[in-house]
């Protein structure tokens, strides 16, 4: 921690600040306390975002979502004021090094039953944040903390905030969210929506890190792009990788989002290992290091002022001493054998005093924000108590409700019937990523009207008897800016045999699972690249790059200062027909450019399309060797 500077405010709101915890992309990060004696951090806004409504608007938003996340492996957002002149949030501090400082310098890598520990504890905390709709889009070494309880994970809820204009820039198109090793394919190709399969990748990074001291896809000698390159397109190396943990990174390291492992399946496959009830979770000498650095609690504590749409504290810290502790859990030991497939649980260290073993929650979560990094999601949870002021949530062990979950998976598609709607939807697409067991999985859909495309993203899509429902309440709205009136009221999904039954008001539709797997070296080959036609005038030029449904295509009319240009939403892809739609008309006035709101493009050959627009004229476009 840096002694403030004259620079920096003595403090802010009701909080005296104390000194500075570090800087990033964002904003800085101080370590500070409240009116009633309470350690937090609080992170403030750079002036650049503070000065964007846009950005308020998603921050705002980001911190009401972040208030949701539940469970004991994330700290709450205690207060917030996205109003004043420089936003500013703060979040609850608990001492503890972070994954990176510990595997690079105090201890070097974790053993095998830590890992899986490790990877128990990350997944119930993404859990909790996928549950709360959020995408954490920076899982790293430095965002894991360690306590002598478990691990921490900090830092997540501002990430979309960050993609918006700024000073003119657009931050969401071409820009990365995301620190280059922990990064996803679909963070590298600069996807714009994540769903949180990207955080399941990401966690198999961590993993290898913390097991073998190095990323997965190399480092940053041979420069950020070539890493990049590697994480999108190359296998990951697991060369020294205890082999214990080998399937289980390397699950979680599948370029395919849809083939990665949920996190509630990774939770318990590593329950055996869970850290709240293994007091010896870490290095006996690591836990040392942990006990010796931690501080005494406070003798008496005092609630921090939360803001008004904030719940109340749950829980004194005087009614949390009078609970009863509760008593090890007992489990037959492993003899160590170095040569076993199932790595030995080590001997369990003497049962640390109820004052200890509190010490990493008694405070909250320390946010160290390396310098120059990208913010990603400020996370955190309920309402305006620490870890030690809350009531005890649902334990690891409790058995989460049953959802039909994994038939869903997948992409599906089909043709919409509706005789009573005029300007009804024609063609659904649902693409479906596995979730967590006890919420539900995430979604994404397109669905194609006569003049547009309307494009949507459920975080969380729960499933219940072969059955979902998805409203207007269910979507991410900072993901559908195309407003309420672009998607129906209601959707129902209904999975019967091998297809799933559509239905929005009067229209339904029978979607089929697309089998082929992404990237399909077929459908590369047909139709990736760029296209060029003359049967119009001036020509039009496609551009054809991601095919994934949701993604953009762009077209090109003319050339120089009289050009114009719109973007198409792709909403299904086969070896004979790419359906897209714009998303919004085109002004009447761009020429050429307007009235081409639906296309139907099919392959007529080695290096010829056929496109037919919504104007009824088919184009002939050939592949462009300019």
């Amino acid at each position: 921690m840096d002694t403030l500077s004259p620079e920096d405010p003595s403090e802010i709101g009701p909080y005296q600040l104390i000194g500075r915890l570090g800087a990033g992309g964002m904003g800085r990060v101080y370590l500070a306390r409240s009116e009633g004696g309470r350690t937090v951090a609080i992170k403030v806004v750079h002036d650049g975002f503070a000065h964007s409504p846009e950005f308020r608007r998603r921050f705002a938003q980001e911190v009401e979502s972040a208030r949701k996340v539940g469970g004991k492996w994330t700290a709450p957002v205690l207060d917030a004021d996205t109003e004043c002149p420089t936003p500013w949030v703060v979040i609850g501090y608990v001492p503890g090094p972070d994954l990176h400082t510990v595997v690079s310098g105090q201890h070097g890598p974790l053993p095998v039953a830590s890992v899986l520990a490790l990877a128990n504890g990350l997944a119930r905390a993404l859990g909790d944040v996928h549950g709360a709709g959020l995408v954490h889009r920076d899982l790293k070494p430095s965002n894991v903390l360690l306590t002598l309880d478990g691990p921490r994970v900090i830092d997540f809820g501002i990430a979309r905030a960050l993609e918006t204009p700024v000073d003119g820039f657009l931050t969401r198109t071409g820009a990365v969210i995301g620190s280059p090793g922990f990064m996803s394919p679909e963070q590298v190709r600069g996807e714009r929506r994540l769903t949180p399969a990207s955080d399941v990748f990401c966690l198999g990074a961590v993993l290898h890190y913390a097991a073998t001291g190095r990323t997965p896809f190399g480092t940053l000698d041979s420069g950020a792009h070539a890493l990049m390159f590697r994480i999108a397109e190359e296998e990951a190396d697991l060369t020294g990788l205890p082999s214990p943990l080998i399937e289980l990174v390397r699950n979680c390291l599948q370029k395919d989002p849809l083939n990665r492992p949920a996190t509630g399946d990774i939770a318990a496959g590593a329950e055996r290992w869970a850290p709240d009830a293994r007091p010896d979770w870490l290095p006996a000498d690591l836990l040392a290091l942990l006990d010796a650095q931690a501080p005494p609690l406070p003798t008496q504590h005092v609630p921090v002022p939360v803001a008004a749409s904030a719940p109340p504290p749950l829980q004194t810290e005087a009614e949390a001493e009078t609970e009863t502790e509760p008593a090890p859990a007992e489990a037959a030991e492993e003899a160590a054998d170095p040569d076993s497939e199932t790595p030995a649980e080590p001997a369990r260290r003497p049962h640390l005093p109820k004052h200890r073993r509190r010490l990493a929650l008694a405070t909250g979560l320390l946010v160290l924000i390396g310098a120059g990094a990208a913010l990603a999601p400020l996370l955190s949870d309920g309402g305006g108590a620490g870890e030690n002021d809350r009531k005890p949530g649902p334990t690891a062990s409790a058995t989460p409700p049953a959802l039909n979950n994994a038939a869903f998976v997948g992409t599906w598609s089909g043709e919409a019937t509706d005789d009573a709607t005029e300007n009804a939807v024609q063609f659904v697409n649902f693409t479906i990523a596995k979730g967590d067991p006890r919420t539900g999985n995430s979604a994404e859909y397109v669905l194609r009207y006569p003049e547009r495309a309307c494009v949507g993203f459920v975080p969380v899509m729960g499933v219940k008897s072969r059955r979902t429902v998805v409203t207007h309440e269910d979507l991410d709205a900072t993901e559908n800016e195309q407003g309420p009136d672009c998607s129906p009221d209601k959707q129902t999904l209904t999975l019967k045999g091998d297809v799933l039954e559509w239905r929005a008001g009067d229209a339904t539709a029978l979607l089929r699972k697309d089998t082929a797997a992404y990237p399909d070296a077929e459908l590369t080959r047909t139709y990736q690249g760029s296209w060029k036609t003359s049967d119009t005038s001036p020509s039009l030029t496609l551009d054809i790059g991601d095919l994934r449904p949701g993604a953009e295509i762009g077209f090109l009319g003319g050339e120089g200062a009289d050009s114009c240009g719109w973007s198409v939403v792709v909403v299904t892809v086969t070896r004979d027909r790419l359906l897209g739609a714009v998303t919004s008309p085109v002004p009447a006035d761009m020429g050429i450019c307007r009235g081409h709101t639906t296309f139907d493009i099919r392959p007529t050959g080695k290096d010829s399309l056929r496109v037919l627009t919504r104007r009824g004229v088919p184009y002939v476009f050939t592949r462009n060797e300019d």
